[in-house]
This record gives structure tokens, C-alpha cells and sequence, in this order.
């Protein structure tokens, strides 16, 4: 069976669903078998992928067949070399009202009900990231009943971490049905570099509130607004990005020929090594839990 690894937090805005995609693409290029499942409706995860304009973007339809008619839902193959994924969009929330049924009616499906219809598929796979929407806790409790692991993405401030707090809810809530589900641990986003005595505090906070229990994953992810945005646009993961700033012509030379240079942000290379160590040590962890 393969490693399944949630990235949850019950705010939005924290750089869940870009942990996610790195986490996913990055494991892929390292040779993992992977399938990402997109569980938001917001469905940013294809944005971040690049496979947004794919005929085959249902719109997270398909896994609301799977709960609701038992249909294994069909992946978009090849978004990279060893990674697959699952849409997510408006079938998602339809998903997560169905569930919110299911948890309260035994004539509906249960919230084991998106475990039992991604089974088969998942079972093909060396990893599996789920991306969780903020704030849908039936959604995040049925991702959890199929999980192994959970990762808290949050910014440290108080509201992100009013959100982590809400995770570890329903994460707790989740482990009467699947008792092995562990938080594999936190990550710490859009930190300014250099910012040594911010991310000291920061520390410091997330270990009151998980009382020193949960590891808080290094480095950072670094505060790049550029960089990110323009890698959603692109559909570029960070390591990408920085690949195509370095093929992409000088100002000069654009200039010359009369083309318009493209405009790159110059902290690319450092927010790809921090996904990258991130995606190691996130990997190491799981693979250590696993024996």
C-alpha cells in the first residue's frame, strides 16, 4: 500500500496547496510513483500542476461519483513523470455535503466512503498527497480516515494557527477510526529571510500548542510573493521556474532581437531549495515511520 500524506489547515491563504504540489512533484522527479488528489473546491492544486486546461479536468466531479455510485475515479495521467492527479472544483463540494450526510445518516455514505471508492486506485501508487480544503471538517475527516500521515502548513500567526488548531481536531477525532494516522508534522510558511528572531517566536508558539510533540519540519518555506505568484500563473513548480529563468534570454538580448523580456523573480533558486530540502525531510520522516 502506499504512503498517504494529508497537507491540511483550517485557514486558507497558508501555501497548503503549493507544500502539496511540491511535495507531490518533487517525490515524482525523485522517482516516486505519485498521485496527488486535489479535495478543494477551490481546485488551485491544478493551477499549481499546469493541468488546469486538460480535457480531462472534471472539476472534482469524479470523486463525487466515486462516494456517491462507488465509481473509481479516473486520473489525469502524466501532469509529470510519475505523477498523476485527481481534480478537484465544484464536484468537491457536492463531495463534502454528501459527506456531511453520510456522517449523520447510516442510510447515506459514511465518511469511510471515500477510503472504500479510492482503494483500488490508490493501491497503484508509491504516494499519495492529499490536498485538503480550509474549513470543510467532514471532508478533512474522511481524508483522514484514509491516511497515514497529516502535515500543517501555517504561517504562525494567530489565525493560521487557530486553523492548525482545527486540524488537530478532527485529526484526533479521525484516529478512533484509524488509530495508526499520525501528524507527521508541521511547516512553517511565507517566513521572511533572515527573519531570525520572527521564526524563533514563531517556534516557540507552534511548540506550546502541540506541547513539543509534533517536529516542526526545516527550512522555512521563504516569503517570495513573486516567485509564487508567478509560478501559480505559469503552472511551474519552483524548481521549474528556476529552470526556465535560466534558459529564458537576456534583457540584452531580447532587446536586440526586439522581443519583450520576461521579468523573473531572483529569489526563485532559494524558494526551490527550500521545497526541495522540505520534500526530503518530509519523505525521510514518512519513510521512517514506515520502518
Amino acid at each position: 500500500m502506499p504512503t498517504i500524506i494529508a497537507v491540511a489547515n483550517g485557514k486558507g491563504g497558508v501555501g497548503k496547496t503549493s507544500l502539496a504540489a511540491h511535495l507531490a512533484g518533487l517525490a515524482a522527479l525523485s522517482g516516486w510513483r505519485t498521485l496527488a488528489i486535489d479535495l478543494d473546491p477551490q481546485a488551485n492544486l491544478a493551477r499549481d500542476l499546469g493541468y488546469l486546461e486538460r480535457d480531462e479536468n472534471d472539476g472534482g466531479e469524479g470523486l463525487f461519483l466515486a462516494v456517491i455510485a462507488s465509481q473509481t475515479p479516473a486520473p489525469i495521467t502524466d501532469v509529470r513523470k510519475n505523477l498523476d492527479a485527481i481534480s478537484g472544483g465544484p464536484g468537491t463540494r457536492k463531495l463534502s455535503n454528501n459527506l456531511a450526510m453520510g456522517a449523520h445518516n447510516l442510510q447515506n455514505t459514511g465518511l469511510d466512503a471515500l477510503r472504500d471508492a479510492l482503494a483500488p486506485l490508490v493501491a497503484e501508487y508509491d504516494l499519495v498527497v492529499l490536498d485538503l480544503p480550509p474549513g470543510e471538517a467532514y471532508v478533512q475527516q474522511a481524508a483522514f480516515r484514509m491516511a497515514d500521515h497529516v502535515i500543517i502548513p501555517t504561517t504562525g500567526d494567530d489565525a493560521a494557527n487557530d486553523g492548525l488548531s482545527l486540524v488537530l481536531e478532527n485529526y484526533e477525532a479521525a484516529r478512533a477510526a484509524n488509530p495508526a494516522l499520525t501528524v507527521l508534522g508541521i511547516v512553517v510558511t511565507q517566513m521572511q529571510v533572515g527573519a531570525k528572531a520572527m521564526l524563533r517566536e514563531t517556534i516557540e508558539d507552534l511548540e506550546s500548542i502541540v506541547e513539543g510533540e509534533v517536529r516542526i519540519f526545516e527550512p522555512p518555506v521563504r516569503y517570495a510573493k513573486k516567485a509564487a505568484r508567478d509560478c501559480r500563473h505559469q503552472g511551474l513548480l519552483a524548481f521549474e521556474y528556476e529552470e526556465a529563468m535560466a534558459r529564458a534570454p537576456k534583457w540584452w538580448e531580447a532587446r536586440r532581437s526586439g522581443a519583450k523580456a520576461q521579468s523573473f523573480a531572483d529569489n526563485a533558486g532559494g524558494l526551490a531549495g527550500d521545497y526541495q530540502r522540505l520534500t526530503e525531510a518530509i519523505l525521510q520522516a514518512a519513510t521512517a515511520e514506515a520502518g
